[in-house]
């Protein structure tokens, strides 16, 4: 496959059905914009000749026709009635000629705004392992600045280059008609020069352009480190290496931006000068010719008029294809993402699944994608209704794939997951996840209420006041907010930069109670609590124990003290279960952790 045809594709994956009926439209509209051009560069001779020589009204049938048919009295009359018909023709060019500008321009924000949903929608719709492969500042710089970037430098600068082109082609078709010699000598001289000067930098820019992409990668890399990290950055007083490190970064964006730029609009200058010493040559022409000056003022006022026209266009056209040649890099990695994009569908189940009977894993088995061993391997577990259960084990005893498994978030490989003897399959997923309420460890807030952090997730007219109430009592949140003068309407700041750990980590727990889950998986949720806060929190939990299942993962094992079972993992698999005591009494490593962590 072609170059032409590579761009081609990928062009046919940015647009939609939709977007290229629109075009197609606008395509036509183009060239009707090219008519009137015409229209408006002939009305121009006329005028001038008449000016030039009263008497060609006489001469000419064209005009002498005109001048009968409007009783005119006199040839002054004329004039000014040729001079007010080309003004309106002008303003009627002009007034058309903004409303393609207009027409465009809406065209491309409108593009650019489908390219934003549907990059979106493309990751929100990916499956859980995928954000676990990618660089989630790429995410939203692809979102964010990427899409900006295919639609401000290739989609808008194309359209540009088809609009000034379609222009150019029927200013210069009627060129060709007056005079081929002139029209050729002029047309090869400028647009020869805007060719070789293109070919020459062509490369230059592409080059430019995959630096631009990198450094603004690094930019986003690097401000989300700042962002993320703004607590151990202000301890260690770095605040200095990483504005140096941004300093680099912000410089050569700047600087290439500026190179594309220059090189886009400098040529400008040098043509102008060329395309108007090009109307004295034709001037000069003329006379060693022998015209008189009749003939020689509205040929002139034609090809002068034409240049007022050609020339933006053709500087129009070289500044886009120099700004396309830049900006091309970005499109192959929004390409690449859009064309796996077909639909996506967000209207999520309301159902539950009701969790009456077991929940058992099956032999289940799972490897990371690029991993050489399984996490899990060949597991088999049953969780009984209803009760607390303890899931401990080392660093890399696969807790978290099993959680993750059971949230639904990673597709299983080999074997089965079933609840209440029914498997859960991508047909009743749904149900299920919203059997359930998830406290990770670390808990994310947005900048918004405390309620609306519990509600997480659902339209503020839809937040259930009393809901957000009960929950944060289950999580012993109540004393915390009888402090705040706005209660659950307090504002928790970016990330809950306002809360302590344990504050940020109750939220957590009362959003995962707000939804009333017949499933509550704690993921090392209590690790961020102090000793009596954590009692208090298990207190909570002991409350609703034997009313939900309740599945506690912890590092920490005075967390799994109370649990009616307690499963062990090492290596991918369950290697002993029972209660805290006998586990204690019998297991040799349960026993080491108990040390290490009491």
């Amino acid at each position: 496959m072609n170059k032409r045809s590579e761009f081609y594709n990928k062009i046919m994956i940015v647009f939609t059905k939709k977007d290229l009926n629109s075009a197609i439209w606008i395509f036509i509209g183009m060239i009707i914009l090219g008519i009137l051009e015409v229209v408006g560069v002939v009305s121009i001779v006329p005028f001038m000749a008449v000016v030039a020589n009263p008497q060609i009204v006489e001469e000419n049938e064209y005009l002498n026709m005109i001048y009968v048919l409007g009783e005119f009295d006199n040839h002054s009359d004329f004039s000014v009635f040729l001079g007010f018909l080309m003004m309106c023709v002008i303003i009627l060019i002009n007034g058309y000629s903004a409303f393609m500008k207009w027409k465009i321009t809406y065209f491309v924000r409108a593009q650019g705004y489908r390219l934003e949903m549907r990059m979106l929608k493309y990751y929100l719709s990916q499956h859980y392992v995928f954000f676990l492969n990618r660089s989630l500042p790429d995410i939203g710089k692809n979102i964010l600045t990427e899409v900006e970037r295919v639609v401000g430098g290739i989609v808008h600068p194309g359209l540009e280059v088809m609009s000034k082109g379609i222009v150019m082609i029927f200013i210069f078709a009627l060129l060709i008609v007056v005079d081929p010699i002139v029209a050729l000598s002029v047309f090869f001289l400028l647009g020869g020069s805007y060719l070789i000067l293109f070919l020459l930098i062509k490369n230059k820019q592409k080059e430019m352009g995959l630096l631009t992409t990198a450094v603004i990668h690094d930019r986003f890399k690097l401000v989300n480190q700042v962002i993320s990290g703004i607590k151990e950055i202000k301890l260690q007083g770095s605040e200095g290496s990483y504005v140096r490190h941004y300093d680099d970064f912000a410089k050569d964006y700047s600087n290439y931006l500026a190179r594309n730029l220059i090189i886009s609009q400098l040529p400008r200058y040098a043509l102008e000068t060329l395309a108007f010493g090009s109307i004295i040559v034709v001037i000069i022409l003329s006379i060693l010719r022998g015209d008189s000056g009749s003939d020689i003022i509205p040929m002139v006022s034609l090809y002068a008029l034409a240049g007022y026209r050609l020339l933006p266009s053709l500087q129009t056209i070289f500044s886009s294809l120099t700004k396309i040649k830049f900006h091309l890099p970005i499109l192959d990695i929004l390409t690449d993402d859009l064309s796996k994009f077909t639909s996506a569908n967000f209207d999520r189940s309301k159902t539950k699944l009701e969790v009456n009977k077991n929940i058992e894993f099956h032999a289940i088995s799972y490897t990371y994608p690029n991993a050489q061993n399984p996490s899990l391997d060949q597991l088999n577990l049953v969780i009984e209704p209803n009760t607390i259960v303890g899931i401990v084990g080392g660093t890399g005893a696969g807790k978290t794939t099993l959680i993750d498994l059971l949230l639904g978030l990673l597709s299983i490989e080999y074997g089965r997951l079933s609840v209440n003897g029914v498997d859960i399959t991508p047909q009743n997923i749904q149900s299920w996840q919203n059997s359930l309420g998830y406290v990770p460890q670390s808990i994310y807030l947005t900048d918004d209420t405390i309620a609306s952090n519990i509600a997480f997730g659902i339209d503020e007219d839809n937040i259930n006041f009393e809901d957000v109430v009960k929950s944060g009592e289950m999580a012993m949140l109540g004393q915390f907010i009888d402090t705040l003068p706005d209660g659950y309407m307090t504002m928790v700041g970016e990330r809950g930069v306002r809360l302590s750990g344990g504050q940020r980590q109750r939220i957590g727990i009362a959003r995962a109670l707000y939804s009333k889950p017949n499933v509550l998986i704690m993921d090392e949720a209590t690790s961020a609590l102090d000793g009596i806060t954590e009692d208090t929190v298990m207190q909570s939990i002991k409350k609703i124990s034997h009313k939900k299942t309740i599945i506690l993962i912890a590092h920490r094992l005075t967390t799994v003290e109370q649990c009616d079972v307690i499963h062990v993992m090492d290596n991918g698999k369950i290697v002993d279960s029972g209660t805290y005591d006998y586990l204690l009494e019998n297991n040799n490593e349960f026993r080491k952790m108990a040390k290490v962590k009491k």
